[in-house]
């Protein structure tokens, strides 16, 4: 079975070897929609599993980043690769748990188009303030987060329409989702130094902003965003002892707020919704 990465990126030179290192171990064709200034794009083009790299600018000029420009990357697949097989949205911040490969298999045999994955964001704790800089390292604290829109099965009939945002996955899909949410480990903070000059870049930029708590003060006693579910220090062996306090009614109203918006987006600025 065919599976190909749809990859938007911005910024990651300090991490992308490692990160490519980790999901070549699955996906070994790889999309790239860039916006990086960084050297990322430098490497990624070296690749020989990025088949198509193309950057944000060249296409879509100075507009603020939205999850519709992957259709570029959506349409160059199926022009040059066909149907049949599964995506998979890559984002170097974001290292699988689960085995991606094992995890789209199983919701091909149950017959369901969707996987959606649950994110543990990693912070870093305040119990670390006295480390020395040097020491620090990537953070080992975390809350649970959000369930993202990470994998779908490839099919005729899917567009991203142009406005499209908070939706990861195109439309054109049944709707029918795996029940097993697989996890990812989300490190958009990997050092002081990274982090703060992420935060910044995304509050310039407008891609990403949620950062912008880390300009006030890095070390937190639980993710600033998600306060009511906590935090703990990951113990590298599991994390589903880890008590999930989303449920899915409240994920399915959010996707309605999401979607409510998206439409409103759409009527703003003269562009049909594509359902």
């Amino acid at each position: 079975m065919q599976h190909i990465g749809l990859m938007m990126v911005r910024n990651e030179i300090d991490v992308i070897e490692k990160y490519m290192d980790h999901i070549l171990q699955w996906i070994n064709l790889i999309l790239v929609l860039d916006d990086s200034d960084d050297g990322t794009y430098e490497y990624l083009e070296k690749q020989p599993q990025v088949k198509y790299i193309v950057k944000q600018k060249t296409l879509y000029f100075d507009e603020r980043p939205n999850d519709g420009m992957r259709q570029c990357l959506l349409s160059y697949a199926q022009r040059n690769y066909g149907y049949g097989g599964w995506f998979h949205l890559l984002h170097p911040d974001e290292f699988f748990w689960d085995n991606p490969i094992a995890i789209a298999e199983e919701a091909e045999a149950q017959g369901v188009e969707q996987v959606n994955s649950h994110s543990m964001y990693f912070f870093y704790h305040t119990s670390q303030k006295d480390i020395p800089i040097k020491e620090l390292g990537w953070p080992v604290w975390y809350s649970p987060g959000t369930i993202e829109e990470r994998q779908f099965k490839n099919k005729p009939g899917l567009i991203y329409h142009a406005m499209q945002d908070h939706k990861c996955t195109s439309h054109g899909l049944n709707g029918s989702l795996l029940l097993f949410a697989p996890i990812i480990r989300h490190y958009p903070l990997r050092s002081p130094e990274q982090a703060l000059a992420r935060a910044r870049d995304r509050l310039a930029t407008q891609f990403q902003e949620q950062y912008h708590w880390v300009v006030e003060g890095l070390f937190r006693d639980c993710h600033p965003k998600l306060r009511d579910r906590g935090a703990r220090q990951f113990d590298g062996k599991s994390f589903y002892e880890y008590e999930v306090k989303e449920s899915f009614l409240e994920y399915k109203r959010a996707r309605l707020r999401a979607l409510s918006q998206e439409i409103g987006d759409c009527e703003r600025n003269g562009v049909p919704y594509i359902t």
